[in-house]
């Protein structure tokens, strides 16, 4: 792919690949139902349940958007992909309330005032400028309506003597030299626990005590790995040089005394950052 890892430019083309969609729906995590809870009771301050439409705007392969049906009588779930919108329809869990589009982030696929909350789950540091897509958002939102970015930081693995060699080897992973050049800012933020999305509204909040807890063998983290773009994209522009994920395979492998099937405890932390519109 032409010009720099960085170029907002450039990840339309990545994203239409057919293959890194079924990556994600094979191996990117869900998220915790307290996230949702904890977005309804925030939208539930100023509006009354039941909440009309939800649009889940870099929806990928469903994940953040089967959920949202809980509290929505209505769900679109958008992505500028169709590979991963295709991977989205045809999921056999996806609820009969949930429907998904093609769609761009800077020109939300829904009308006026139409909904009642727009989100992004761990996609919104693609929206490059993010401005364009807040003034979008405010087209769409009901007034009181809300605006919900949230993301995923690092993992961390908790398997006991060998957690902090492992939690090490992810890390250079992480930082691989060659592959950070494929990485946009707001991606290296949130690895860091360091983003910040400014919401335009007034009435804004943070919450950062959010986590996704989970039981991941070795194949299911190194699955969730490679369907890291910004890994995707320097295998396929380095395919003679050491591919930095078997490394990490076999250091765990190493530290784990060979054992692909042993269950690890792996925590994600979770940044939830919440806008809403004036009511008037």
């Amino acid at each position: 792919m032409e010009g720099s890892g960085n170029d907002p430019r450039n990840f339309r083309h990545f994203f239409a690949a057919s293959d890194l969609a079924r990556l994600y729906k094979e191996h990117r995590p869900t998220y915790p139902l307290i996230l949702y809870k904890t977005i309804a009771e925030y939208l539930g301050q100023k509006l009354s349940p039941p909440f009309s439409l939800a649009v889940d705007v870099g929806c990928g392969s469903g994940q953040s958007s089967f959920p949202l049906s809980l509290y929505f009588d209505g769900v679109l779930g958008i992505d500028i992909s169709a590979a991963q919108i295709s991977e989205a329809q045809s999921h056999p869990d996806k609820p009969r309330n949930v429907e998904f589009r093609v769609g761009d982030a800077f020109e939300i696929a829904s009308g006026d005032s139409s909904a009642t909350l727009v989100c992004s789950g761990t996609a919104a540091h693609w929206f490059d400028p993010i401005e364009d897509f807040y003034r979008e958002v405010d087209r769409v939102l009901v007034p009181g309506g809300c605006l919900a970015i949230f993301t995923y930081g690092t993992l961390r693995v908790n398997s006991g003597q060998n957690s902090d060699q492992i939690n090490d080897a992810i890390d250079t992973f992480i930082n691989h030299n060659g592959a950070t050049a494929f990485r946009p800012q707001k991606a290296e933020d949130a690895l860091d626990n360091n983003l910040n999305y400014h919401i335009p509204y007034t009435d804004k909040t943070r919450v950062d005590s959010l986590t996704g807890e989970f039981h991941w063998n070795l194949n299911q983290l190194v699955g969730y790995l490679s369907s890291w773009s910004f890994y995707q994209r320097y295998i396929k522009s380095r395919p003679r040089e050491a591919d930095p994920l078997l490394q990490l395979k076999i250091r765990i492998l190493e530290l784990n005394s060979g054992a692909e099937e042993t269950l690890m405890p792996v925590t994600f932390p979770i940044t939830l950052f919440m806008g809403r519109k004036p009511l008037e």
